[in-house]
């Protein structure tokens, strides 16, 4: 019984979380106008010894990896293609830590090249949707990462925008995935109308 007992005490204790994310190339289209940026970041966490039922949790991050994105142009649309070129991998393995888990998480930002917000802190700044997924994703063991979660969103899909002008004080712009509300945040976003050329401001982009 006593074996026992330091067995299962040592194997709670002592089993390693990992991540790895394999490479990849996606692609999708996009109106004109817009450039698209992408990054994958890797973290893992265990839980922190507490009393009472709530769950604490020391996290570590690994820098996060910009992905490789090329745009091929067209008449009607552009073609985007999204790579990552190498295995990504990142672990937690400390005795004596609990539950220990692993996640990727990503982000896919969609800019404005054509219109800036004209409003808050940075009237200057672009037009920008951010679709970032699987920040709680967190699982124990050894993992490899499931590419059909970003898939969906990035692989064989279509990104559309739609505007409409209120008053000719600013417009609304909407993106959209394959025609439906994109799981964006925001969804929806507002670009204040230049008086002077009756269209938005001209972003400044880095």
């Amino acid at each position: 019984m006593q074996k026992l007992f330091v067995f299962i005490f040592f194997y709670s204790f002592a089993h390693a979380a990992s991540i790895t994310v394999k490479p990849f190339e996606m692609e999708f289209t996009i109106d004109k106008g817009y450039e698209v940026q992408g990054e994958m970041e890797l973290s893992c966490r265990y839980e922190k010894f507490v009393w009472g039922d709530s769950a604490e949790y020391v996290t570590f991050y690994q820098e996060p990896t910009q992905l490789k994105v090329n745009i091929v142009e067209s008449t009607d649309y552009n073609t985007v293609q999204v790579k990552n070129t190498k295995n990504l991998y990142y672990e937690y393995d400390e005795f004596f830590r609990s539950n220990e888990e692993c996640r990727a998480s990503f982000k896919i930002f969609f800019i404005s090249t054509k219109y800036a917000l004209g409003h808050g802190r940075n009237p200057k700044e672009p037009v920008k949707f951010t679709l970032w997924k699987g920040f709680y994703d967190y699982q124990e063991g050894e993992q490899i990462y499931d590419l059909r979660k970003l898939a969906k969103y990035i692989d064989n899909t279509v990104y559309s925008f739609r505007e409409k002008s209120f008053e000719n004080r600013h417009i609304n712009i909407w993106i959209l995935q394959d025609g439906r509300e994109a799981r964006t945040n925001p969804w929806v976003e507002r670009a204040v109308i230049n008086p002077a050329t009756g269209v938005p401001y001209k972003p400044e982009l880095k």
